[in-house]
């Protein structure tokens, strides 16, 4: 397993600049060598083993070109993420138990005396040999997988990118690493929308206004792209669980945490704006239909007013121009 070895600390020691160039996986996985030997493909995990691969490849290419260190970070904090679900799809497979052959052949021709004919016992035999061999598979792929995450996680223990604090921060529990953090955006070196709803995630167990701010920044720098609504057939479907479908989309949650923290303000119109933009996007989180319920018994005159606010809301976030400061109402 040295090669192994070798493409796992490459992909840790390397960088890209982001390169544009196009290549096949099967091309990709000649350039890496023995490397997509060693993690085989299972059809229920093919996408997930592709973009692992695809970002080794991209690593020995930058490596090979001799780019700019400063996209290290970004390419060490995608292929955790690749990992992760690499070796989450991976582990599901280690779990599958395949039928018995004598279950799986149990209306096969049989000899008079009851035993299955020698035809039907060797494809017995080659059926239990095949799934022997799928099984053992699965588990070194993912014996592999976890290898490679343990070492991306180390080499990146100690790194101070906010990305990569984040993710030691929400998998391993490192104060360490929420501390920095939050001392960077208090540095004002925080911008991305998503660090900046993860610290006042953290932010909201002792500071609600601050992670109020927090969670309005980060409306305020979402990607238009990817303010999508959610299907309402499956969404109806989930009600028991409404973040069931957010697919990685994370207006939800920050729409959902400045609902709770409005309504526990009492600013019960900037609580029910967000809650009707949560509902023009089909999502049924429970409290938002309490919270429509309650303006509808306190305070009915205010609703009209409030649901036109909340289109002009939803199609700021759509076309990215939402500000704090044209919807007044959230910033009481």
């Amino acid at each position: 397993m040295m090669y192994l070895r070798s493409i796992f600390v490459s992909s840790i020691l390397v960088f890209t600049s982001g390169c544009n160039d196009t290549i096949s996986l099967s091309d990709a996985c000649k350039e890496l060598g023995g490397f997509c030997e060693v993690i085989k493909a299972d059809s229920n995990c093919r996408k997930e083993r592709e973009s692992v691969i695809m970002t080794a490849y991209e690593i020995e290419k930058i490596n090979s070109e001799s780019a700019n260190h400063a996209s290290l970070p970004h390419l060490r904090y995608k292929q955790l993420n690749n990992v992760e679900a690499f070796e989450s799809c991976t582990y599901q497979q280690t779990l599958i138990e395949y039928k018995p052959a004598e279950e799986r052949f149990a209306g096969a021709e049989k000899l008079r005396s009851g035993e299955f004919t020698p035809e039907v016992k060797k494809k017995m035999a080659e059926y239990t040999d095949n799934k022997k061999e799928l099984k053992r598979d699965k588990l070194r792929t993912y014996r592999e997988i976890k290898r490679y995450m343990s070492i991306l996680e180390k080499s990146t223990k100690k790194s101070s990118d906010p990305h990569l604090l984040y993710w030691h921060w929400s998998r391993h529990q490192d104060e360490n690493a929420i501390s920095t953090l939050t001392h960077l955006y208090r540095q004002g070196k925080i911008k991305d929308y998503d660090l900046l709803f993860y610290i006042g995630t953290d932010m909201s167990r002792y500071d609600t206004k601050e992670s109020k701010t927090l969670f309005l920044k980060s409306l305020e720098s979402y990607p238009p792209e990817h303010y999508t609504s959610k299907n309402r057939m499956v969404s109806k479907k989930l009600k028991l669980n409404p973040s069931g479908d957010d697919d990685g989309r994370l207006h939800y949650d920050i729409l959902r945490g400045l609902v709770q923290i409005y309504f526990s303000e009492e600013n019960y119109d900037a609580a029910y704006v967000l809650a009707r933009v949560l509902k023009l996007n089909n999502d049924r989180s429970a409290d938002i239909d309490m919270i429509i319920e309650y303006m509808k018994k306190h305070n009915p005159s205010r609703l009209s007013s409030l649901d036109d606010l909340a289109d002009d809301i939803d199609d700021q976030l759509s076309s990215g121009e939402f500000t704090i400061k044209s919807n007044t109402v959230l910033g009481k």
